[in-house]
């Protein structure tokens, strides 16, 4: 699968209002393979996704896509790719409000 891009997290941890709520997370996906996410409530699933998607930065630790450590535009990426129907509920929302 050669060519195909990755997903690789590093030391990723996150801090709260003083609280750990992800320690030292370290995973590699790759193309080609259905991965699951999970653990009993509070386990930090959805605090991992938000980490990946960019919608908060790890305290510590790197995401890379490809190789390349994550900025703006590939976060926005990745967020419509997890968040889509969170995504179209908002933008319905915000059409009828309108």
């Amino acid at each position: 699968m050669a060519g195909l891009q990755k997903l690789k997290i590093e030391h990723v941890s996150k801090q709260i209002k003083g609280s750990l709520v992800i320690d030292d997370i370290s995973l590699m996906f790759v193309p080609g393979r259905i991965y699951g996410l999970r653990g009993i409530n509070g386990s930090g699933k959805t605090m991992l996704m938000r980490l990946i998607c960019g919608l908060i930065r790890p305290t510590s630790g790197n995401i890379y896509y490809d190789d390349m450590e994550l900025g703006h535009d590939i976060f926005f990426l990745l967020m419509l790719v997890f968040y889509w129907k969170t995504l179209l509920f908002w933008m319905v929302i915000q059409v009828i409000r309108i």
